[in-house]
């Protein structure tokens, strides 16, 4: 299947998308695992929470086009209070954090590094998936760069958070990233991630989620993608696909 130059933008519900003036109103009714065309050169899939929804969407959708980017769009916990809500990141780096098995004393030991799966075993480099498209729009967009952790529950128990940092530093929690990261690699397309910060990962007592502040944000920089029919993305396509040419 030819790589088209089209972008997908992928998020596990509409509702993290609202904050986009240029796709809000084009997101009525859309369901998990619906794609729709928002401009000529950008459609929107909804992959679903969760891992095993948003891989099994994901790639339903790459079998159908071969995009030339696909862009992760959506909310995420932050690790750390010093992070502050609202505030907006690309995820350079993303990893399995609680695909492990669990000791009796409550640490885990990670697939991801063990003699099942070696942690540098393609598309890991030291447990981790990294997104160098991520970097590079960061820098296109002014955004830092910052390390997910996807996990199959949220994370709100301060001993479990402790383990899954001291395995795997990271700054935001994710339910779908690594999986979607890895989808991408394997197919061997352009994937990127911007994630605007909802929570703190915090005891469930202690938590206050800003939701339509942080989808605000995100929204925001998702129009400045989608500016001019995506010419930003069309231009940063265009010199990765001559960088590859010219590449020895």
């Amino acid at each position: 299947m030819k790589t088209s130059h089209k972008l997908l933008i992928s998020a596990s519900c509409a509702a993290e998308l609202m904050g986009s003036h240029c796709i809000k109103h084009q997101l009525d009714n859309i369901a998990t695992g619906q794609i729709r065309a928002i401009n000529p050169v950008a459609d929107v899939l909804i992959h679903g929470v969760g891992m095993f929804q948003s891989q099994y969407q994901l790639m339903k959708a790459l079998q159908r086009e071969r995009y030339g980017l696909v862009v992760v769009a959506g909310i995420a916990g932050a690790y750390s209070t010093s992070i502050r809500l609202t505030d907006t990141y690309m995820v350079c780096s993303n990893a399995f954090a609680d695909c492990a098995t669990e000791n009796p004393d409550g640490t885990m030991a990670p697939v991801v590094g063990s003699r099942f799966l070696p942690g540098n075993t393609p598309p890991f480099t030291n447990g981790r998936i990294e997104s160098r498209a991520s970097q590079e729009l960061g820098l296109m967009l002014g955004l830092k760069c910052a390390r997910a952790n996807t996990v199959s529950r949220i994370s709100t128990r301060k001993e479990s958070i402790s383990e899954i940092l001291r395995l795997h530093p990271a700054e935001l929690e994710t339910m779908e990233s690594a999986a979607l990261a890895y989808t991408c690699a394997m197919e061997g397309v352009e994937y990127a991630e911007i994630r605007s910060v909802s929570n703190h990962t915090l005891p469930k007592s202690e938590q206050k989620w800003m939701f339509a502040e942080s989808t605000a944000s995100l929204g925001k920089i998702i129009d400045e993608m989608l500016d001019n029919n995506c010419k930003m993305l069309e231009e940063y396509l265009e010199q990765r696909a001559k960088n590859h040419i010219l590449a020895p």
